[in-house]
């Protein structure tokens, strides 16, 4: 149950045609702290020379299971390595449509989490660090987007959240490198109890490092293992892009993002 948001404006926004990529309408509130932003170029080529490039356009949150990613040359990866105190994994927001009722208002204000685990969240037996309601590593941290105030259309128009790379790349075997996926999860910010998990996204971060470049794309929403919550999710997508970009400030300690996580309430 719900009595928030009384001293914040919603806005009216109603599903609209992207040119590139998406549908999708929204607000802005200031309650949430952003995740930490980065800029930069998007689409760096690490990819082995003469690679071929996955498909792209993937309308899936587990895209090519059967694609042969190619590896990714040892000069690459050392380069990549010294790159980790300067860059991020960038995602992208664009928009989100026909997100499901989260509560009692018959609407739901969502916001994004995103980081790297070692690990397919969707996996029978996964027990890492963003199992249930995890949503951060301890060594990559997390990056939290805007919420956007009762919109099940919602818009970030392009807002930009990131998180540290993993420092150890050039030292990782194919098969540990294969392991690293990008797992990005749908909240509904609730005022009085813990948040709400709506889906989520789990992307391979290897895809990343060999791609030239990645449009704005829409991905279906998984649902979560073992959420409490049932949503229907069948017509539910997020656009967003991945990318790499340069860090616009140090992110002491590791953690990408700030600010209170979902769930936690600030005291006083």
């Amino acid at each position: 149950m719900r009595d928030l948001i009384s001293d914040v404006k919603a806005n009216n926004a109603s599903a609209s045609a992207g040119s590139n990529a998406a549908e999708g309408s929204a607000p802005v509130p200031s309650r949430i702290p952003a995740g930490m932003v980065s800029g930069g170029k998007a689409g760096m080529k690490l990819g082995a020379p003469g690679a071929k490039n996955p498909p792209t356009g993937i309308i899936s949150s587990s895209p090519d299971v059967n694609y042969d990613y190619p590896e990714v040359s040892k000069a690459e990866l050392k380069r990549l390595d010294s790159l980790t105190s300067s860059m991020d994994l960038v995602c992208t927001l664009d928009s989100a449509i026909n997100l499901p009722i989260a509560d009692t208002w018959g609407t739901i204000d969502p916001y994004i989490t995103m980081t790297i685990v070692e690990g397919n969240p969707q996996a029978p037996g996964y027990k890492g660090p963003t199992v249930d309601r995890g949503y951060s590593h301890p060594t990559h941290g997390f990056a939290k987007s805007n919420m956007k105030i009762q919109n099940q259309n919602p818009k970030w128009e392009n807002e930009q959240i990131a998180v540290n790379l993993p420092g150890n790349l050039k030292n990782m075997n194919p098969e540990e490198l294969d392991n690293l996926y990008i797992h990005v999860k749908l909240w509904d910010w609730d005022f009085l109890k813990h948040h709400d998990m709506i889906g989520e996204i789990v992307y391979p971060l290897k895809r990343v490092l060999n791609e030239e470049s990645m449009s704005v794309t829409g991905f279906k929403l998984d649902e979560i293992p073992n959420n409490p919550d049932k949503y229907d999710l069948k017509k539910t997508k997020v656009f967003l892009k991945f990318s790499l970009g340069k860090k616009k400030r140090a992110t002491p300690g590791g953690g990408g993002g700030g600010g209170l996580g979902p769930g936690m309430q600030k005291d006083g």
